[in-house]
């Protein structure tokens, strides 16, 4: 979680001096204690409440988003708003994880949402937050709040996640982890892009 803190700060910075990136640093490790150890309450404490657990990683999202906006600019409901997008995706990821965490928590009798919807709810339970994501980015976009630079990659990031899904969904367990280590991977590449271009503009 400690990467939307990341990603925070890249759509947070508008210029880059000394005072900034020693901020930067001071609040990145203090923010990565904090989100580790609400990190390691969820995957434990909270697993067995999941609307709760799933709650929480998208507040966690939030959280991890604007401490690193807040590295190079004031927080502001522009940053809010722009968090609930990575919050959303967060979301979706993380039932995702309990799909493929299934078998496990059956056997552990852990009541994951996948373990009390089944693993085909549980995956198009992701995919609608991945999606209503998608819309949030597109409505952000008509708005203004984002440019090209960060909508294109996203959106076809999730564009490719959502076709792949129909190949992978209800799948054998290793499918599982191939479709979201596929997903990861696309929307790690559309950060990265995305960082490049907004501080190729400074």
């Amino acid at each position: 979680m400690s990467a939307f803190f990341v990603v925070g700060s890249v759509f947070g910075i508008e210029a880059v001096d000394v005072r900034s990136i020693a901020m930067l640093f001071v609040i990145l490790f203090g923010a990565i204690a904090l989100i580790g150890v609400l990190d390691m309450l969820s995957s434990t404490i909270l697993k067995s409440y999941p609307l709760l657990s799933t709650i929480a990683h998208f507040v966690f999202a939030l959280v991890a988003f604007n401490v690193g906006y807040m590295a190079f600019q004031d927080l502001s409901l522009e940053s809010l708003y722009l968090s609930c997008y990575f919050g959303l995706l967060l979301s979706g990821g993380y039932l995702q994880h309990q799909v493929i965490d299934y078998e496990r928590d059956l056997k552990s009798s852990v009541k994951t949402l996948a373990v009390r919807w089944g693993v085909a709810k549980t995956e198009f339970g992701s995919l609608i937050l991945f999606t209503l994501a998608a819309i949030i980015w597109l409505r952000y976009f008509n708005l203004g709040m984002i440019g090209n630079e960060e909508f294109v990659p996203l959106m076809v990031a999730y564009l490719i996640q959502a076709t792949t899904f129909i190949r992978y969904r209800n799948r054998l367990h290793q499918d599982r982890i191939d479709y979201r280590s596929g997903y990861r991977f696309v929307y790690f590449v559309a950060f990265v892009l995305i960082a490049v271009l907004k501080l190729w503009k400074l």
